[in-house]
């Protein structure tokens, strides 16, 4: 048998009462068999038997035989960790007994503590494996000590029963219990009145208390001990009870505990008993808990244990207690009785159909025994659904609830139906006892009477509905009658047909409106089939139309083959909404499949075949896109803005929605001069035709165009300025009429902040803006925003003030290869990853590339520069306009700079490489100095240090820079750098300075491999 043991918390208050009697810790220790430095180990435990030397050696030490009291009294809850904090944070004394029941192990394996209501109050219990007066004394005293620490009240004990012989001397204990004191008792016990088990806890917190009961089952779990798996059930099962349903999940339990269902049952057998036990005796005191409060009738009661019946619960609670319910109530508390409950006789006998009863002879014996209006009640009741309640039940057949609970109640004896009740409002609800029942009254119908009882039942709910507007509000009453009406062959010529048909296309865009998409599919499949059957369709196009809409939401529910039935029925189609509409879908079918080519080469076909189509190579690009740039700048001026109209053209905007995805996926696949001619054809439609939804994404494209392609900033501003304004009034991040965000305008908005708004705004401003995004992508569901947005916090965060090692800890959770690519940085400075080796690191995605480059500029790791040089075209054509483009620039600059220093010079290749970078950050630096400035200078310093000039004033301009900015590793590498300088120059007290405040700003950031590096450096200085 495995040793049982306790936790060392229990030592603490005895190391603080022996410091009174001069007894030295060493021998505490020791007689617990523990070390010194075993002790000062977190979560450290010690024989449960040695507990009785330890209280022995402290009787010894304090003359004093009742020492244990004493301990007791000066024990606080708290002082006993995870436990302590658990009953501190119960929300009344019962429910901190109960968790102290469910959690003893914690604190003292081998210890068993029962609470059991009795006809005096509640009768505590404690059991020991080797019980021994001292621990036994301990642990009665603290728990009627206790109730004052919990709830600020002393509690009398009415009585105090020890299993040993009586003491010589029984006063002290008198004295502490304030109680009767009996000795030669069967059982250590503790009685309390009742009525106190009710008080609130001082400290009360459910939040908190839900904490240390996740933190106490990891601590049971660990501790992998026979009574620690049975109580983790016990509470698991009394948790699902509490929550009220009346089920207790298996499954859940075992998943919840980090096992199968099958090994759960295999563990208990080992410890002698089964889930079904377990179950059955935490139901029986959770029961007797439940009647002893005397708030709950015996329905109740019977729901909430998961019985299937009133009668169930009677049965199982008389082989529990040996009486009936009615009778323990009374016992225990005959003032509290719950006055339905007394007048109902204790030898009900409902019939409940067990699983293994279920078969047609058995319910239609069942049914024959109730009357005809009985029968007819649960006729009308089965169309309802599973669940049905009274009042429904009662507007529909035009009868008193009063009359129809009479007449429901032979059916509920028989078994067929129960009352539901999970909360205090839910009254006069009930649902079927099993689907077969269900399914048999409504078998039993013929087909006329169940069209009549629909026909009726959906009639009297529409006339509801016409009443009042149909809202998101009303969906609920709508699908019960749509339920009715949709189960109905309707024709053409019924008078209901076009109430019905416009009631599915309404509940379709309200569930559509709630995200609820595939309910949102099948009501337009019923109006799709139905229009179908009947031939009834006014157009082609609105068939087409309504299929290219069931196929959109089909996708958004996730239902890719469905989605694919739908736009086969498109195939012959050749309006251009349902070509344009077809051709996305497939579109983002196939991307959501990983073929992002076969998904742009689907798009270009579609636009081909509907409009002219955009140059597919790079040479006819190029001129494309002057071409463009041309028209574009005559045409946009304030006064065309002005003349633009309000709307665009139906046909005009699926052109645009063509041309917007052959955007966005040229991007992803590194076509950005595709990209870009798809942007300038977008812009010069919305001048064109008008604005629509999509007028904000074309014009921020643009802004992206002139800016990055064209390094036409001023255009770009006057594209980006616009482009906002018209996002926000679509629903972007600042909608004027606070309604829902739209789509659309949410992507405009990503791309201002992903590649236009550093030209234009401090990171700071773009870090709150994506912020802002973010959350509305969240709240909407719009999962490839906030995707995107994901990536732009997480590079904004690298540049910031705040911690790698905060960052990476989100590294092994990242949901994608990008966002896996962008922790790589800290991964790499915190020496949690080892780059790959030079000849087998490859290129990934632009995002990875960073890090990689950061990471290697930083640890000077020469070896990979040159394989980075040959990347920055890749990153371009991925990634261009990203802030992260130019982040790379200029590391990789800075590495041909340091390699021009170690070599004496650059090469003239290498040379006219940086000096093409230099220019550009000349360029970006002037339009964005708050962005752009310390690069620009920093490079100039570097530059003006290979060509034999000074570069001091660069240097510190960089600095100067540098420090506007709350990110560290900038600030970092320029003191970094301008102390490599100085070093060189021979100014050494001056390097050694920017080195102590580089040092400084790595060890803030957390790069930790970095600080290694420089400290060795700073060795160096100091000799």
């Amino acid at each position: 048998m495995p040793m049982t043991t306790a936790s060392a918390k229990l030592l603490e208050p005895v190391m603080h009462l022996a410091q009174h009697y001069r007894l030295a810790p060493a021998r505490i220790l020791e007689a617990a068999s523990l070390s010194q430095s075993d002790y000062s180990k977190p979560g450290v435990r010690f024989p449960t038997q040695r507990y009785a030397d330890v209280l022995n050696l402290l009787v010894e030490a304090s003359n004093n035989p009742h020492i244990a009291l004493s301990l007791a009294e000066a024990t606080q809850p708290r002082m006993l960790g995870s436990i302590g904090f658990l009953m501190s944070t119960s929300a009344t004394l019962g429910k901190a007994y109960q968790t102290l029941i469910d959690y003893l192990p914690l604190l003292m394996e081998g210890a068993v503590l029962q609470m059991e209501p009795v006809s005096d109050g509640v009768l505590l219990t404690l059991e020991l494996n080797h019980p021994q007066l001292q621990p036994v004394e301990y642990l009665l005293g603290c728990l009627i000590n206790w109730s004052r620490w919990l709830t600020g009240q002393q509690i009398p004990a009415c009585c105090v029963r020890f299993a040993f012989p009586e003491p010589q001397d029984i006063q002290p204990y008198q004295r502490f219990f304030a109680a009767e004191v009996e000795s030669n008792a069967l059982r250590n016990q503790l009685l309390l009145p009742s009525d106190y088990l009710s008080l609130a806890c001082l400290e009360a917190n459910e939040e908190m208390h839900q904490l240390h009961l996740e933190f106490a089952d990891s601590l049971l779990s660990k501790m992998n001990q026979q009574g620690a798996l049975i109580a983790q059930t016990r509470n698991l099962i009394r948790r699902q009870l509490n929550e009220g349903g009346g089920t207790v999940r298996r499954d859940e339990v075992a998943e919840t505990l980090g096992m199968s269902l099958r090994t759960l049952q295999r563990k208990l057998g080992i410890l002698g008993t089964s889930f079904q036990d377990v179950y059955d005796v935490t139901r029986r005191d959770v029961a007797l808990q439940l009647i002893q409060r005397g708030q709950m009738s015996f329905g109740e009661i019977a729901f909430q244990l998961g019985f299937s019946n009133q009668s169930a619960f009677q049965k199982a609670f008389k082989r529990w207690m040996g009486v009936a319910p009615s009778l323990y109530r009374q016992q225990v508390n005959p003032i509290s009785l719950v006055v339905p409950d007394a007048l109902l006789p204790d030898h009900i006998t409902e019939q409940v159909l067990n699983v293994s009863d279920i078969s047609e002879e058995t319910i239609d014996q069942r049914l024959s025994s109730i009357n005809d209006f009985s029968l007819s009640l649960l006729e009308w009741a089965a169309l309802l659904g599973e669940c049905f309640d009274l009042q429904s039940l009662s507007e529909i057949t035009h009868n008193p609830v009063a009359r129809l609970a009479i007449h429901l109640w032979p059916v509920e004896q028989q078994g067929l139906i129960q009352q539901v009740k999970s909360s205090a409002d839910d009254v006069g609800r009930y649902r079927f006892n099993h689907p077969d029942i269900l399914a048999r009254i409504i078998q039993r119908l013929n087909k006329q009477q169940r069209e009549d009882k629909h026909r009726t039942m959906g009639e009297r709910l529409l006339n509801v509905l016409q009443d009042n507007p149909i809202t998101s509000d009303s969906l609920p009453l709508v699908e019960t009658c749509l339920h009715h009406l949709n189960a109905l062959a309707l024709k053409p010529s019924d008078p209901l047909f076009e109430q019905v048909t416009g009631l599915n296309l309404r509940a379709s865009e309200l569930a559509e409106a709630l995200h609820k998409f595939k309910k949102s599919a099948n009501y337009l499949s019923y109006l799709i089939e139905c229009n179908e059957k009947e031939e009834c369709f006014a157009s082609s196009s609105k068939r087409e139309s309504l299929l290219s809409h069931q196929a959109h939401l089909w996708f958004r529910a996730g239902e890719i083959d469905k989605a694919q039935v739908c736009l086969n029925k498109l195939k012959e189609a050749n309006t251009l909404p349902a070509l344009a509409q077809r051709a996305l879908l497939l579109a983002q079918i196939h991307q959501q499949q990983n073929n992002p080519e076969e998904a742009l080469s689907l798009l270009m076909q579609a636009l081909a075949d509907i409009d002219q189509p955009l140059p597919s190579t790079a040479k006819t690009q190029l001129p494309y896109l002057l071409t463009q740039l041309d028209a574009i700048s005559v045409r946009f001026n304030g006064e065309a803005l002005q003349r633009l109209a309000v709307e665009v053209a139906p046909d005009e905007l699926f052109r645009l929605s063509l041309l917007e995805q052959i955007l966005l996926m040229a991007t992803q696949s590194g076509q950005p001069l595709l990209a870009a001619c798809a942007a300038g054809r977008m812009t010069q439609l919305s001048l064109e035709q008008g604005r629509s939804s999509l007028t904000p994404f074309a014009f921020i494209s643009y802004a992206w165009v002139a800016s990055w392609v064209c390094g036409d900033y001023p255009l770009a501003r006057l594209f980006a300025a616009q482009g906002v304004q018209l996002a926000n009034r679509y629903g972007g991040l600042n909608h004027p009429s606070g309604g829902d965000p739209d789509e659309a305008a949410l992507h405009a908005m990503l791309l201002y902040a992903s590649r236009v708004q550093h030209w234009l705004a401090p990171l700071d401003e773009i870090r709150h803006h994506v912020e802002k995004l973010a959350l509305l992508a969240r709240e909407n569901q719009f999962p490839t925003v906030l995707q995107e947005c994901n990536l732009l916090h997480y590079q904004l965060r690298l540049l910031g003030a705040e911690s790698l090692e905060t960052i990476g800890v989100d590294r092994d959770n990242a949901s994608s290869a990008a966002l896996s690519g962008i922790l790589d940085l800290p991964a790499y400075l915190l020496g949690h990853k080892a780059p790959s080796e030079p000849d087998t690191l490859e290129y990934q995605n632009g995002w990875q590339a960073m890090s990689h480059v950061i990471a290697a500029l930083l640890l000077d790791q020469q070896c990979y520069w040159n394989t980075f040089y040959l990347w920055e075209g890749r990153v371009e054509n991925e990634m261009s306009g990203y802030f992260s483009v130019s982040e790379l620039l200029f590391c990789t600059a800075m590495m041909r700079l340091i390699q021009g220093h170690q070599n004496n010079g650059l090469g003239p290749r290498r040379k006219l490489e940086v000096e093409q970078i230099l220019s550009r950050f000349e360029l970006w630096r002037a339009e964005s100095p708050d962005n752009f400035s310390f690069h620009y200078s920093l490079l100039v310093a570097e530059n003006a240090r290979l060509q034999g000039d000074s570069p001091t004033l660069a240097f510190e301009e960089a600095i100067l820079m540098a420090e506007k900015q709350e990110g560290l590793f900038h600030k970092a590498l320029a003191y970094e750098r301008y102390g490599d300088y100085l070093h060189v120059a021979q100014q050494r007290r001056l390097a050694r300075f920017c080195t102590e405040e580089a040092l400084t700003l790595y060890r803030d950031w957390g790069a930790s491999e970095k600080v290694k590096q420089l400290e060795y450096k700073r060795v160096l200085l100091a000799e």
